[in-house]
């Protein structure tokens, strides 16, 4: 037995994780370099909301809407939506690589989701027009960006 510290260790430890997390079924065993085949987890990852960094978000209960938004490379869907009072967002990950919404101005908010899996936030906002954005690496400068309306 061996022991890894460190930033080696916390990746190791984090890819054999996430490797024995993973379920395939068959038809991945057999795909060919042209298929796209989709893992079967469904796992819903945990929201960040760091509130060290300011409020600008506020968590809530009840909601009046739910606004799904999907992602994939690099897009959302829909590009501009429009919600009323409290809402629930709901990321979904269609795409292969992980993507994550942030909304520009709002501190505090940030829901990220591997390739098949979701992650949601109950939250109310001040009504107004907002940019959400995927803020992983190159993201939104390849063109996932889009509007956010909240209405009172």
């Amino acid at each position: 037995m061996f022991f890894i510290g460190g930033a080696l260790g916390t990746a190791v430890a984090t890819v054999i994780g996430f490797m024995t997390m993973m379920t395939l079924d068959e038809s991945v065993a057999q795909a060919t370099p042209s298929t796209v085949t989709t893992l079967s987890t469904q796992e819903t990852t945990a929201t960040t909301v760091d509130t060290t960094q300011g409020t600008g978000v506020t968590l809530v209960d009840a909601v009046e809407t739910t606004l799904t938004l999907v992602g994939t490379e690099f897009a959302y869907s829909p590009v501009d939506a429009t919600v009323t009072g409290p809402f629930e967002l709901v990321f979904e990950n269609a795409g292969r690589v992980i993507h994550n919404v942030e909304i520009e101005g709002v501190s505090g908010l940030v829901l990220e989701a591997d390739p098949g899996n979701s992650d949601a936030a109950k939250i109310q906002l001040e009504p107004g027009t907002y940019v959400i954005f995927c803020s992983i690496a190159g993201h939104r400068e390849a063109g996932m960006e889009g509007t956010l309306t909240v209405e009172g």
